[in-house]
């Protein structure tokens, strides 16, 4: 009996891992308003933001006149 219930015990617990720890999107909490033209310091390097329409784009650091900033399409 003792066998039994740690391997049920065992089983519970790896089925709530499986179960609570699938990976889920994360939604990104840049505004790309107001990230657009704030400095940056990684040319190329990119960040999600969302539009005020709630959708998700995408900013990219970009070398403007010399300075490094956020260039978001929206």
């Amino acid at each position: 009996m003792n066998k039994a219930l740690k391997l049920t015990t065992l089983a519970a617990g790896l089925a709530l891992t499986v179960w609570f720890g699938g990976s889920q999107p994360a939604r990104a909490s840049y505004s790309c308003y107001e990230l657009n033209g704030t400095p940056c310091t990684t040319p190329g390097s990119y960040v999600d933001c969302m539009t005020e329409d709630n959708f998700q784009n995408t900013c990219t650091c970009w070398a403007i006149k010399g300075n490094m900033t956020w260039a978001c399409p929206y």
